[in-house]
């Protein structure tokens, strides 16, 4: 027995403490987790019983260093600590701790309890001088052979990742081969989720509107399953604005291999350490164009990259961008800026009528005053608007004559995605046929679940396929001629101003065509002065003048405003809206009207809503309740009006007639119906036209 063990340390409990750093060595190292059991032998051989040795193994697979909480380690703490220890037993003491924190807190808690440690060949008293500077000089050696290996192994894969070849994972629409390559993926459906994400990302200009066109649409995205990052297992998902985002900001899907993004900051004492990512690829460590197949081109990463940016609205306001285009109806938002202060000016909106206004009221304090700069936006948009109709005259012709060869060459993104989902159903749907028959008819209870399978699979498989042919069918109904879209080209201003126009969509024409728009006023400030710097580089300026305070905006003509004081007897905002727009009384805006708007003249002007109560007590009709009060036809109401023999009202051309029942009571009434019933009489009379048709 060694001289070191004395009996108060044999009459108390042993440790065997027993730990691998990684699962990798958990699953592979088998010999080296045996030897480390073995210890346990050796303790019973030094004197210790068998049932007071405890084995500690609830470490195996984490690492010493330091970055991940050990649960054993903690639970051997405790027990030094309680005095209840003599003995604390490993195959290397290096597997105890391999950073100088645990390592002196451990060594502190057996020289206060009188804990001895145990190696394979040595036992250290910790109370003993010379063995605690042997330790010491142990515990720098081991943490520093940790460091060592730490940077062996990091040096190493930077010259691997330097070279192209370190691959540890692909993103989806990869697959990584056996030789370590990075390869596009072999399965088409994959491929051209992929690929529609960048060619809808670069057609509508915004990751949100890329989201809402897969959620639209109801397609679905591709994603690895959990733990699989080879691009071998897919599982498809709704479109999230994270799954878009990754696949855009993913320099893989441009052919480029990158390593080192970023950079870990520390978290503190106690904290969790961060990994910020720089957007520069100037930063990155590893940067390797053309490495391998891609779905765009660097350039149109760059490009995406730079569209993101410009969209953050953080950013919109440190650089003075316009961020994305947004449902707002202000069409000049993120293009005007101040011509006073040079900062882009913010739109706001009245919260009754939805009036735009431009203002500038900001101010950097130290660096400018501030800029109490504003104005209306309507005449100004309408300015702009017209301007761009006349640049773009001389090529809308031109455009949408393009637009229908691309709508006809083309293949619909849509169409095709479908395709190849009812392709996949379709296979599943063989394969789980192929499954059910393989199996034996008498083991029922397997059978059974394949055939439940199988059902399954036939369902998606036929809703798969509807799908397709009812888009099919949609595109044959809605596919339209080149007559259609000349027509459309032609009548671009009607386009532009019908109210189911989508504003985004105007805005981002918009700010194809112009740059940005410079707003100035005169020192008098009755006017204002927009400097359009278009994309082209001209510049042309166009002057707005002010309305003098007091002075409100232009009015609707009188005779939509006289029609909806008289119809707002008879009938609702909805069809007032409705005759107004079929006699083409249009609003001094030139717009369509609707019940909102006629809902906002009828507030604006104190007339009365449409109330059948008071209607019954002033006693309105129309023009059939009229004919039915009096017991004659419809037709021979409308004649005796349109002959001035009946009072009425009509305030449209084309609209309803408005009578008054006490126009129609009395004698009055007699003899309106005495006048129908003798021109009937006369009609039916023998004459020359009629050829005696009536005997």
């Amino acid at each position: 027995m060694n001289d070191k063990i004395a009996n108060t340390h044999l009459t108390r409990s042993a440790i065997v403490y027993v730990r691998q750093s990684s699962m990798t060595q958990v699953r592979n190292n088998h010999e080296s987790r045996r030897l480390q059991y073995a210890m346990k032998t050796k303790l019973t051989t030094l004197g210790w019983p068998e049932e007071r040795v405890k084995v500690i193994d609830d470490d195996l697979g984490v690492t010493a260093s330091g970055a991940a909480h050990r649960k054993g380690f903690e639970q051997m703490a405790a027990r030094v600590a309680l005095g209840g220890v003599g003995v604390i037993a490993a195959r290397e003491l290096s597997r105890l701790a391999r950073n100088s924190t645990d390592w002196q807190r451990l060594f502190e808690l057996c020289r206060q309890s009188d804990t001895l440690l145990l190696e394979n060949e040595a036992v250290y008293n910790l109370r003993n001088a010379n063995d605690r500077l042997l330790l010491g000089i142990k515990g720098g050696i081991s943490s520093y052979e940790l460091d060592l290996i730490l940077s062996r192994a990091s040096d190493g894969k930077k010259e691997k990742a330097r070279r192209g070849e370190l691959v540890i994972g692909v993103p989806v629409g990869f697959v990584k081969t056996r030789d370590g390559r990075i390869e596009i993926t072999p399965e088409s459906r994959v491929r051209e989720a992929v690929a529609l994400v960048f060619t809808k990302f670069f057609e509508l200009g915004s990751a949100g509107r890329v989201t809402r066109w897969f959620a639209e649409e109801d397609l679905t995205l591709p994603a690895q399953m959990p733990g699989c990052c080879d691009g071998g297992r897919i599982r498809w998902v709704e479109a999230r604005r994270g799954n878009v985002i990754q696949i855009l900001t993913n320099p893989v899907y441009a052919g480029a291999y990158v390593h080192g993004r970023g950079r870990r900051l520390p978290g503190g004492y106690g904290g969790r350490s961060r990994y910020i990512r720089s957007r520069e690829s100037n930063d990155w460590e590893v940067l390797i164009k053309d490495h391998h197949a891609g779905y765009i081109e660097f350039d149109g990463y760059e490009k995406i990259c730079a569209m993101l940016e410009h969209n953050r609205q953080a950013y919109a306001s440190a650089h003075g961008a316009g961020g994305a285009a947004k449902n707002g109806t202000g069409l000049l938002s993120g293009l005007i800026r101040c011509g006073h202060c040079g900062r882009m000016m913010r739109v706001s909106y009245a919260s009754r009528n939805r009036m735009v206004r431009y203002s500038c009221f900001r101010g950097d304090g130290n660096a400018l005053p501030k800029c109490p700069f504003s104005f209306g936006g309507r005449e100004p948009e309408e300015m702009v608007v017209r301007a761009l109709f006349e640049a773009l005259k001389p090529t809308v012709m031109e455009a949408a004559e393009q637009a229908y060869l691309e709508e006809h060459s083309a293949v619909d993104e849509r169409e095709r995605a479908l395709a190849l989902e009812s392709d996949q159903m379709r296979y599943e749907a063989e394969r789980a046929e192929r499954q059910y028959d393989a199996i034996e008819p008498e083991n029922r209870m397997v059978a059974a679940e394949l055939e439940r399978r199988w059902n399954v699979a036939l369902e998606r498989s036929a809703a798969a396929t509807a799908r397709l042919e009812e888009h099919r069918g949609r595109l044959r109904r809605e596919r339209r001629s080149r007559e259609e879209f000349l027509s459309m080209a032609e009548g671009f201003e009607a386009v532009w101003n019908a109210s189911e126009a989508d504003v985004s969509l105007k805005k981002r024409i918009l700010r194809t065509a112009i740059k940005e728009i410079v707003a100035d006023g005169s020192q008098d400030g009755r006017e204002i002065v927009l400097r359009v710097h278009w994309s082209g580089g001209i510049h042309t300026e166009y002057t707005h003048h002010r309305r003098p305070t007091g002075q409100t905006h232009r009015s609707h003509c009188v005779e939509a405003v006289t029609a909806i004081v008289e119809l707002s007897s008879i009938c609702e905002d909805r069809m007032i809206a409705k005759y107004l727009n079929e006699n083409k009384t249009l609003r001094y805006d030139g717009q369509a009207w609707t019940p909102q708007m006629v809902k906002n003249v009828r507030v604006k002007r104190g007339i009365c809503q449409y109330d059948p109560e008071r209607r019954r007590a002033e006693g309105l009709m129309t023009l059939n309740e009229a004919a039915h009060h009096l017991g004659v036809s419809h037709d021979a109401l409308q004649g005796m009006a349109s002959r001035d023999e009946v009072p009425y009202r009509r305030p449209l051309p084309v609209g309803p007639y408005i009578f008054r029942q006490s126009d129609l009571a009395g004698h009055r009434g007699d003899a309106l119906r005495a006048a129908v019933k003798a021109r009937t009489k006369r009609k039916k009379q023998e004459t020359p036209v009629n050829g005696g048709l009536f005997d």
